[in-house]
């Protein structure tokens, strides 16, 4: 025998992720008659809290409260009003805002502090391996950019690729 609940307690227990307890529960709602902004609430708040972080119905089931004591512990009056989620939303994107304009100056430090890093390394290649490279041949600095291409020597590359390009004529 099949019993009919009211259809307010119908949509209740089809969104409502726990499904134990039932009649505790139609024992709430025949007690407390819920309105229908009620129960619009409760759909709205079961929703919300399911997929809050932390929310009381986001959470493995057997810690899940069953809907009959979410109800009595009035967890349905829980959600925050619309304009409440709005200024969280608008909190969120402007930490989000933050945070990348906070990005995009470390990578601009990170970027500047390696040109830096570059330069200096530069210079020193230059007076410590400058007058012997000046002293090659250019057939003899080609065949040592030809062989040294790998990232260790692109600093030495540099240097020599400066060299041959100053010997050739203007």
């Amino acid at each position: 025998m099949r019993t009919k609940y009211s259809q307010d307690f119908e949509m209740f227990w089809k969104v409502y992720p726990k499904k134990d307890a039932k009649l505790r529960a139609v024992a709430w709602f025949v007690k407390n008659k819920p309105t229908e902004d009620d129960v619009e609430k409760m759909l709205y708040t079961i929703s919300f809290q399911t997929k809050q972080v932390g929310g009381r119905l986001n959470c493995e089931r057997k810690y899940m409260p069953l809907p009959c004591t979410w109800l009595n512990d009035g967890d349905w009056l829980d959600a925050p009003s619309k304009a409440e989620q709005e200024q969280a939303k608008a909190a969120k994107v402007e930490a989000n805002a933050r945070r990348e304009a906070q990005t995009e100056q470390a990578e601009k430090a990170y970027q500047e502090a390696v040109a830096k890093r570059i330069e200096k390394r530069q210079e020193q290649i230059r007076t410590e391996d400058g007058p012997k490279f000046e002293e090659m041949t250019t057939e003899q600095l080609q065949k040592i950019m030809d062989e040294h291409t790998p990232p260790l020597f692109i600093m030495r590359g540099w240097l020599i690729k400066e060299i041959l390009q100053a010997r050739q004529p203007a």
